[in-house]
C-alpha cells in the first residue's frame, strides 16, 4: 500500500512540477506523512503480534495447566 501511495504521489508531483503548481513544502509534507504512517503501522503490527502470541499462550495454559512445566524444560 505504501509503495502504491508513494508512486501515486510521485506521479502527482511530476505532473504538478511540469505545471509549476505544487510547492516543494507540500511535497515534503506528503512524504513525511507517508513515513509517519509507515512507522505507526510497524509499531501497531509489533504490539498486535505480541499481544496475539501472549493471548494464545495464556489460553493454552488455561486449557492444559499440566503442561506448564514442559515449556520451561524446552
Amino acid at each position: 500500500m505504501q509503495l502504491l501511495l508513494e508512486a501515486r504521489f510521485q506521479q502527482l508531483a511530476e505532473d504538478h512540477e511540469e505545471r509549476h503548481e505544487m510547492p516543494a513544502e507540500l511535497r515534503e509534507e506528503v512524504f513525511r506523512t507517508l513515513d509517519l504512517i509507515d512507522v505507526v503501522g510497524e509499531v501497531t503490527d509489533l504490539f498486535t503480534g505480541k499481544f496475539g502470541e501472549t493471548t494464545v499462550g495464556f489460553i493454552d495454559l488455561i486449557e492444559s495447566p499440566d503442561l506448564e512445566g514442559d515449556d520451561e524444560a524446552v
